[in-house]
């Protein structure tokens, strides 16, 4: 039984570590905005001005809006009937994307500027 607490218990601390390293604040700057698997936009935050753009999705029927403000990207609005991409917030780690699934779209942290 002592060792069943045990297992349990370093299970339990792992899985809270890698939580804890997946949530950590990215320090790349480069995001890629990503429709239908393909690069649709590459920005650099740094360099990046203040900016509102709208997307259409890839049928026309809706559209979603990613907003730039003082070097964060965020999807601000969505016709979609969850809007969880504009709950999502800002971009913020490299393992977690802003995902609009009913229009496609992607928000990641990528490599370089194209």
């Amino acid at each position: 039984m002592k060792k069943t607490k045990i297992i349990i218990l370093i299970i339990f601390m792992l899985s809270a570590v890698m939580t804890v390293i997946s949530m950590r604040p990215s320090e790349k700057n480069i995001v890629e905005v990503v429709q239908d698997g393909k690069i649709i936009y590459t920005f650099d935050l740094l360099t990046a001005e203040n900016q509102t753009i709208k997307i259409p999705s890839p049928d026309g029927n809706s559209s979603n809006t990613v907003t730039i403000s003082d070097g964060k990207i965020c999807m601000s609005d969505s016709e979609c009937p969850d809007k969880i991409c504009v709950k999502s917030g800002f971009l913020k780690s490299e393992s977690i994307p802003v995902v609009c699934l009913p229009n496609r779209l992607v928000i990641r942290f990528g490599n370089e500027v194209n």
